[in-house]
């Protein structure tokens, strides 16, 4: 399970607008590849597990 960081938290370690996150968590727009890579390691989980891709689908 992925942890809850709160959006300023986020914003700041991730050096983008809190509007940003709250873009991605309410599916207005998605994260650019190298964000999405850094919200993996901020969250310490794989890019499968931020997209919700099953295990057997995973490469």
């Amino acid at each position: 399970m992925i942890e809850k960081i709160q959006f300023p938290n986020v914003a700041d370690k991730l050096q983008i607008r809190q509007s940003n996150v709250s873009d991605w968590e309410n599916d207005v727009s998605r994260p650019e590849y190298e964000k999405l890579v850094e919200l993996a390691k901020l969250y310490q989980v794989s890019i499968y597990d931020l997209l919700g891709v099953p295990e057997e689908e995973r490469f």
